[in-house]
C-alpha cells in the first residue's frame, strides 16, 4: 500500500490505550460492556437485539442484529494483534489515499480505536461496496458512508443490509446451496456476469469463488470485498484476476457446471474491453 504520509508514524498508535481486540463472541456482544465494539451503532438504535452469528473467520466475525434500521449484518473485525487483520501485501501494492485526506482518515480510525492500516482496510471495504452496487453489481448495501467520518465512526464495524428470508434464514453461500441444472445454469450465468461487470468497473475481487457468492431469491449477491483491488492502481491486479478465475470455475464444479480457466479468463477479460492475456492496460 501506498501513502503519502506514513500511516504508522507514533501521532495515530499513541492514542491506543486498549487491549488488542479479537473475536466478537455472541454472548459478549449481548452483554455489551466497556470495549463493546457495537457501541456507536447501539447509540444510533441499529442495534437492540443480537440475533445470531452467521460466521466465525481467520480476520473478522459476522453477526445478525435487530434495530431501528431493521435486520442487518455486522462484519466485526480482528486487530492484527488478537489473530486477526493480515492481509497479503498483494492486495495492498497500488493502494494510494491523498495526502490532506489520510490524515483526516486515520484521525477519525485512532478516535475510534482503530489501528492505522485496519481503518484503511475497514474504510476500503466499505467504499468497495459502494462502488460496486453503484455500478450495477448485486452486494450486501452498506449502511453507512461514502464519507470516511461516518465510516470509521463505527470503528471495526462493518454494517450491512441483511441478505435472507423473511423469516430471519440467511441466504445460502453458493458453495452450500442446493441447486437443480436450472437454478445452476442461471446462478453460474448470474455470476459471469457479476465478475464481468466488476472487471468493467476496474475492480477485480481477489478471493472470488462460490463460497463468496450468496443465492438469494434468484440471484447471485456478491460478499467480502475488503480485499478487492484497483485495475488501475495495482500492478497484480491481472494476476489476482486469474486467481479468481481459477478459483471460481474449481468451486462450482458441486453445481454441475464445468469451465476451461483459461477460455474463460479470456472471454471475461474480452467483455471488459480488456485483451484475453497479459497484464491489463493502466
Amino acid at each position: 500500500m501506498e501513502y503519502d504520509d506514513d500511516p504508522t508514524d507514533g501521532r495515530f498508535r499513541a492514542r491506543q490505550r486498549r487491549r488488542p481486540r479479537g473475536r466478537a463472541r455472541v454472548d459478549d456482544l449481548r452483554d455489551g460492556g466497556d470495549d463493546d465494539p457495537l457501541a456507536p451503532l447501539r447509540r444510533r438504535g441499529w442495534v437492540e437485539e443480537i440475533v445470531a452469528e452467521l460466521k466465525s473467520g481467520k480476520e473478522a466475525d459476522v453477526v445478525v442484529a435487530d434495530g431501528s434500521a431493521g435486520r442487518i449484518v455486522l462484519k466485526i473485525h480482528r486487530d492484527a494483534a488478537a489473530g486477526g487483520f493480515r492481509p497479503d501485501p498483494v492486495y495492498l501494492d497500488g493502494r494510494r489515499v491523498p495526502r490532506g485526506r489520510l490524515r483526516k482518515v486515520l484521525d477519525r480510525g485512532a478516535r475510534s480505536g482503530l489501528e492505522p492500516e485496519l481503518a484503511l482496510w475497514v474504510l476500503h471495504e466499505t467504499l468497495m461496496l459502494h462502488t460496486l452496487a453503484g455500478g450495477g453489481v448485486a452486494v450486501p448495501e452498506p449502511l453507512l458512508g461514502p464519507g470516511a467520518h461516518e465510516i470509521l465512526e463505527a470503528g471495526r464495524v462493518v454494517p450491512m443490509r441483511f441478505v435472507g428470508e423473511e423469516d430471519g434464514t440467511p441466504a445460502p453461500r453458493l458453495s452450500d446451496a442446493a441447486l437443480g441444472p436450472g437454478d445452476a445454469a442461471d446462478a453460474w450465468r448470474q455470476t459471469l456476469d457479476a465478475t464481468a461487470k466488476m472487471l468493467r468497473l476496474g475492480v477485480v475481487h481477489g478471493d472470488l469463488s462460490a463460497w463468496n457468492l450468496l443465492w438469494h431469491e434468484g440471484r447471485i449477491v456478491v460478499i467480502d470485498v475488503p480485499q478487492a483491488v484497483e485495475v488501475s492502481a495495482s500492478p497484480h491486479a491481472a494476476l489476482l484476476f486469474s486467481r479468481d478465475v481459477r478459483s471460481l470455475a474449481g468451486s462450482v464444479r458441486h453445481l454441475g457446471i464445468k469451465a476451461d480457466p483459461e477460455q474463460l479468463e479470456a472471454e471475461l477479460r474480452g467483455r471488459a474491453g480488456l485483451p484475453p492475456h497479459g497484464p491489463f492496460p493502466r
